[in-house]
């Protein structure tokens, strides 16, 4: 007997085998569960990877202040940029299911191969106190350890912009029910997302720096398909519009992922040289510092979409509440507020120093609590909760129907190159203010440094990114989407979805 078409799900998406998909029996928030539990495994394996590196990099492998934090975003730049090799994969070739399944394999590899270089002795350099005149490690113990970071992000390549776009595609834009639950599906994704991280921030990288570094790293879960076609149609030269459209945009949100980078770089650096003990006995690990950043960003979150979002929506009558490069902008100038903050607590971190005569002493502990950090990390979460739900909404929702790998793709990318920028500003910004006889800014010992003048030109060059952001904002035309053009939502003055009709 034939299906009631009632119970097909209206954009025409097909099961594995190529059948009509059936709604009741797909879809939804229930396929989503599996996504959501891999996701939540992946997050906390890369947070605790992500979130440690530069501790690790310095402290057992023994690399100064700038080298450890550009190998640090380097890395991280690549996890971000591989992406696109997914997501070309995925759209032209292979199919989003398989080519998440074959990268998985890659990414517990690389998994398995940084355990063992972590665990075995031979892999380390000999333990230095003193953190003076320590024996640098091996070219074979840096070989080994940086192809495993380059493994993982290989890996990570081929499953990132597949599966939040797997996760969103199990909901209907021609059902006017699950059209509203995919946009919340993009806030409790990334809610999700921080979930992850803030497991690896805390107990992982208790484990990682209390009991052992290859205890602490650990993985996985599955899930749909996906297709392309072929040559120069009118539709694929519309869709190369469209693509080209949403460049300009990408542009303007690759610098606050630079901004981000400093949780896990610079912002890591000063925890390292402050008090950290909790009573008597308990010393936090430096990096748990930074878990405050998906705290401030999932209470964010809750709260926008809770509270915000419903109230927007009585003046807008936007389903969103206000648009997504509203909200995007109003992310960066958060974001420049966090390195306004920043510099204010290097300022009180350096008198401190200055006081106590310790500015030629690198290894001093400044005697003030480590979270005299914590406005910087909070307000970082903040920017993050208003900018990365609505990237990946905008670049999922505005790239084609049948390139949203791609634009799920860009998404990431935008934070590889965001990372891969801070790698180049630190190097440049370095080099440039150390010549000619001068103090560089940014040194091997901290409290020499000069962070202060790092954060303000990094909120300088992220303000002026933002007055371009809006210039661009304001020509942009938001693709009409598939919904729009057959089902009609109204709101009530409480934001409640009152009418649907076709």
């Amino acid at each position: 007997m034939l299906q009631d078409k009632a119970e097909l799900v209206l954009d025409g998406s097909v099961d594995l085998k190529g059948r009509p998909a059936v709604r009741k029996n797909t879809g939804g928030w229930r396929a989503c569960y599996v996504i959501i539990g891999y996701e939540i495994c992946d997050r906390m394996a890369f947070a605790g990877i992500w979130a440690n590196l530069v501790v690790y990099l310095t402290t057992k492998l023994h690399e100064g202040t700038v080298t450890s934090s550009r190998n640090a975003t380097n890395w991280t730049g690549t996890t971000w940029l591989t992406p696109l090799l997914g997501a070309y994969i995925a759209d032209t070739y292979l199919g989003r299911f398989w080519t998440f399944v074959i990268f998985s394999c890659i990414y517990i590899l690389g998994m398995g191969i940084i355990t063992l270089a972590v665990s075995m002795k031979s892999l380390i350099p000999p333990t230095c106190p003193s953190n003076e005149s320590c024996e640098k490690a091996s070219s074979l113990q840096l070989e080994l350890f940086y192809f495993a970071l380059y493994v993982l992000a290989l890996g990570s390549g081929g499953t990132r912009p597949n599966i939040s776009t797997i996760g969103a595609d199990q909901f209907d834009d021609l059902h006017p029910k699950e059209k509203l639950q995919k946009y919340a599906f993009f806030n409790w994704w990334i809610f999700i997302v921080f979930i992850g991280s803030l497991f690896g921030q805390t107990v992982i990288v208790y484990i990682q720096d209390q009991i052992s570094w290859g205890l602490g790293l650990l993985d996985k879960a599955a899930v749909k398909n996906g297709v392309r076609s072929n040559p120069c149609t009118v539709t694929d030269v519309e869709e190369t519009k469209l693509v080209l459209k949403i460049l300009p945009i990408w542009l303007t949100v690759v610098l606050p992922s630079t901004l981000f980078s400093q949780a896990g770089t610079l912002f890591l650096k000063q925890a390292m040289t402050l008090d950290r003990s909790m009573g008597s006995n308990f010393k936090i690990p430096a990096a748990s510092i930074g878990v405050f950043v998906p705290i401030a960003m999932l209470l964010s979150l809750a709260t926008y979409d809770r509270f915000l979002v419903p109230i927007c929506r009585r003046f807008t009558g936007n389903p969103r509440g206000i648009t997504i490069l509203q909200r995007m902008g109003i992310g960066m100038i958060i974001y420049t507020i966090a390195m306004m903050a920043a510099m204010i607590t290097e300022i009180y971190r350096l008198k401190i120093i200055k006081n106590h005569g310790l500015t030629d002493n690198s290894k001093a502990i400044v005697p003030r609590s480590i979270f005299i950090l914590l406005p910087q990390f909070i307000i970082t979460g903040v920017a993050e909760a208003f900018i990365e739900v609505e990237k990946l909404e905008f670049f999922y929702g505005q790239a084609p129907e049948s390139m949203r790998s791609l634009g799920t793709a860009l998404y990431v990318t935008a934070i590889g190159i965001g990372a891969f920028l801070n790698s180049v500003l630190l190097t440049i910004v370095s080099d440039i203010t150390g010549r000619h006889g001068h103090k560089s800014w940014i040194l091997n010992n901290l409290n020499a440094s000069r962070l202060d003048y790092y954060y303000v030109f990094l909120g300088l060059l992220n303000f002026v990114n933002y007055l371009v952001s809006l210039i661009i904002s304001s020509m942009y035309t938001y693709k009409r989407e598939t919904s729009e053009a057959l089902a009609r939502i109204s709101f009530k003055k409480n934001g409640d979805a009152t009418e649907i009709g076709v």
